[in-house]
């Protein structure tokens, strides 16, 4: 259900792996309407090969009706790349920024340091070209410049700049984001859940108990979005509508962009009946500049800047517009149902439900889901009036009790059938309640393989204290910083005073007071 409201955009990531078996734990998250990681499900893989995922994304897509993502992010990596296209076949797939950037120091090291004029030229030809042409024309300049014509990593990059510059997936909604933080998020988060010894049994508890403590997190976050009123800065009609609409965390980001349209200044370029074309500059900096096409007639306004498009949210340079042609409220189609108050109360039109209907025998987990579909409706309706409430009381009342009665009759039939299977099989079961539901474990099930995944190694030299995998670069300068233990008697390296041969095994027996030394921390390792 968190998918059919907010499954539009979704990233995914499989770095982490903090688990008994060194299982890569591969999270599908999303984003709510208060800009909240949500989970939509997760996997432990045995390896990360192109079948591997292709199994998971279409496994993954079944669990969730065959609703494909719009769009989804991933690090870059080949085999799920190749996956993806198979799979997820109208979804618009980008590469995590942040994966690709953190590379630069490694591979452009005589060029690319903190202090660097080129490190500053490429961030601002990243993130700031304004246009597709713009950032072609300043990527060519910085190759020209720095001499970079045959370094093959950087052509390389060029040739998918469509996959991961920001400029060219501009036109795409992503929720405003550029790469997999809110998997990371979702790592960090589950730290406090699993360690390197949880076993796949714990695993299964804890996941839920994981899962429903962000559920608690975003309605209490509903809760302060429908009684909370925000503070107003502007006070205009359009400010009100958007308070009034917007959950609070959105609202924010709306009303930085209504107090930045007071910063630009609008030039008319051309009027033809309805339609209208502004250019609209900022005040401050005139680069700062795009074009808004407006048609007054059926409020349609496109802006270069393409922020509606890549964030939802009206951007400031159509708000200037809006206020110069008196329209006082945010257009209906400009208002996404998933950034709003309500966005999980009202359910779509439900066009799957037919499919497993047709079915002779329903999952048990379809037929919870399909039950709190018409429940959640109702819960909603509820609100609307007294009459609607009691009217839905008394139907569920009535409901209950009959469905209570059923349940008692099938118990009675089944009840001896099942002790026979039990002792047949010699299996049982442990039932954890986790806040609301219960969680079915199975005891007798069986640990998998250690798997050996792509780019991690066992060595622990790899590993930070939390168990995370470092890079290369933070590799090679802990080696620079580490300082080499020597003999405190003679001197030499890889043994201590008490194992050194140069003073016939006399070691820490060997008094000669010129040589006595104070035993400090480093000494106290030694001879332990």
């Amino acid at each position: 259900m968190a998918n059919q409201y907010f499954g539009d955009v979704v990233t995914f990531d499989t770095t982490y792996k903090t688990n008994k078996y060194d299982m890569p734990f591969a999270p599908f998250t999303g984003l709510n309407h208060h800009c909240q990681s949500i989970l939509f499900g997760c996997a432990l893989l045995q390896d990360e090969t192109e079948q591997t995922f292709v199994w998971l994304f279409e496994t993954w897509l079944q669990a969730m009706w065959g609703k494909e993502p719009n769009s989804i992010i991933t690090d870059q990596d080949l085999a799920m790349s190749a996956a993806i296209a198979k799979v997820f076949l109208r979804t618009r797939h980008r590469l995590c920024l942040w994966h690709i950037k953190k590379k630069f120091p490694e591979k452009l090291s005589h060029i690319y340091h903190k202090k660097s004029i080129f490190k500053r030229e490429l961030k601002r030809c990243i993130h700031e070209s304004s246009s597709v042409k713009k950032f072609e024309e300043a990527w060519k300049s910085l190759i020209l410049t720095y001499g970079l014509e045959r370094n093959e990593w950087l052509e390389g990059l060029y040739n998918i700049r469509e996959s991961w510059v920001p400029v060219y997936n501009r036109n795409t909604f992503f929720a405003g984001m550029n790469t997999t933080q809110r998997s990371e998020s979702i790592n960090v988060f589950f730290d406090s859940f699993v360690n390197s010894r949880t076993t796949l049994k714990d695993f299964v508890v804890k996941f839920a108990k994981a899962v429903d403590s962000r559920y608690k997190k975003e309605r209490k976050e509903d809760f302060d979005s429908r009684h909370k009123t925000p503070s107003l800065v502007i006070g205009s009609k359009i400010e009100h509508q958007a308070a009034s609409i917007y959950t609070r965390t959105i609202f924010s980001k709306f009303q930085k962009e209504l107090v930045s349209s007071n910063h630009f200044t609008k030039e008319k370029v051309e009027k033809n009946g309805a339609f209208y074309r502004y250019k609209v500059t900022g005040s401050f900096d005139p680069d700062d500049a795009f074009v808004v096409k407006l048609n007054l007639e059926s409020k349609v306004c496109e802006c270069d800047c393409q922020i509606f498009e890549f964030m939802g949210i009206v951007c400031r340079h159509m708000l200037l517009i809006f206020q110069v042609k008196n329209i006082f409220q945010i257009p209906s189609h400009y208002i996404l149902q998933r950034w709003t108050k309500e966005a999980n109360k009202k359910l779509k039109s439900v066009e799957y439900r037919s499919s497993f209907e047709d079915e002779h025998h329903m999952s048990r987990a379809l037929q919870s889901i399909h039950v709190c579909q018409h429940v959640s409706q109702l819960s909603y309706l509820a609100e609307k009036s007294e009459d609607i409430y009691k009217m839905i009381i008394s139907d569920l009342d009535h409901t209950l009790k009959k469905a209570f009665e059923m349940e008692n009759e099938l118990l009675e039939d089944k009840e001896d059938d099942e002790m026979d299977m039990h002792h047949k099989s010699g299996e049982s079961a442990d039932i954890v309640e986790v806040e609301d539901c219960s969680v079915i474990v199975p005891l007798n099930i069986k640990d998998p393989h250690v798997s050996q995944t792509k780019g991690r190694k066992k060595s622990t030299e790899k590993q930070g204290p939390s168990g995370r995998i470092k890079g290369g670069l933070e590799i090679s300068l802990a080696h620079a910083t580490t300082k080499r233990r020597s003999c405190q008697l003679c001197g030499g390296y890889g043994h201590n005073r008490c194992t050194c041969k140069q003073y016939n095994g006399k070691g820490s027996d060997y008094q000669d007071e010129e040589n006595i030394t104070e035993v400090n921390d480093n000494d106290i390792d030694d001879l332990a």
